[in-house]
């Protein structure tokens, strides 16, 4: 499935003296075997971005489409199914008694029978929160932070979307909550979910993404696989972003194996084995 920008602009408080231009002529495509991540400074137009990809903001110019087909034609249905979108603190959208029937919501709101939601609901929670499945029964406002945050996100993924988009996901996260956020989210993505992430923190996104889009001022000003610009590292300096803790790690490395750099782990275990033989 793809997703696809077309010169979209989006201008907040249109034809007031606070009007502001979020979005300016964005065409990008977004294919769901890809993982990307969205990097930029507050008010680049990250967020801005992604709340068009299902529908929650429609763009003062150009358009958006899915599979090729216009999302805002009055023809076009199940788009919120098909792309989820978290936001930046999604515990704060439970409102359920429960955290089944939170999890069930969205479900429910798109007419499945009883047996189907059910389904979905623990369909959900196995994949991405099992600590959850004891919990169910409860009020959702008696879990943890870090629970109500998956509690929330199992509410998109009950959906079954085959895009999910999460806004600034690792926030208030430890390293841990972070590794053990990615474990899951490739998990997810491993069976044919699209994910795009945003984030503004570098590492973050050379640990999980593979394609990295950086926005400024509502524009698009780099598109471009992680390895490929691991090797055009300077084009981060110029976008006033510092190299990743894993370019300066591998090139350490390979200043002392005398080999490399090593940009994935597989290579770079490699590399390590061979100069343990030579010892």
């Amino acid at each position: 499935m793809n997703v696809d920008v077309r010169n979209i602009s989006y201008i907040y408080l249109y034809d007031t003296p606070l009007e502001t231009l979020a979005l300016d002529g964005v065409t990008l495509s977004l294919d769901s075997r890809e993982k990307t991540a969205i990097l930029g400074q507050t008010g680049s137009g990250k967020s801005t971005l992604i709340q068009h990809f299902n529908g929650i903001l429609k763009p003062s110019a150009g358009d958006v489409a899915l599979d090729g087909k216009n999302i805002h034609h009055k023809s076009f249905s199940g788009l919120r199914r098909k792309v989820g979108l978290v936001f930046q603190f999604p515990e704060i959208q439970l409102f359920e008694e429960s955290v089944y029937e939170d999890i069930a919501f969205g479900p429910k709101n798109l007419g499945w029978g009883p047996h189907e939601v059910r389904e979905a609901v623990f369909r959900a929670v196995a994949l991405f929160a099992p600590e959850l499945k004891g919990k169910l029964d409860v009020s959702p406002f008696s879990l943890s932070g870090g629970e109500k945050r998956k509690a929330a996100l199992c509410g998109v993924l009950a959906m079954e979307p085959e895009f999910l988009c999460l806004d600034e996901p690792t926030a208030g996260l430890d390293p841990a909550a972070k590794r053990d956020l990615f474990t899951r989210l490739e998990e997810i993505h491993a069976r044919g979910v699209g994910i795009v992430f945003i984030t503004h923190d570098i590492n973050d996104a050379f640990a999980f993404a593979r394609r990295i889009i950086i926005m400024d001022h509502g524009r698009v000003v780099l598109d471009m696989p992680r390895t490929e610009l691991m090797t055009n590292i300077s084009l981060l300096g110029d976008l006033g972003f510092a190299p990743p803790d894993i370019w300066l790690l591998s090139h350490y490395v390979s200043e002392s194996l005398k080999d490399g750099p090593f940009f994935e782990k597989e290579a770079f275990f490699n590399a390590l084995e061979r100069r343990l033989n030579q010892l």
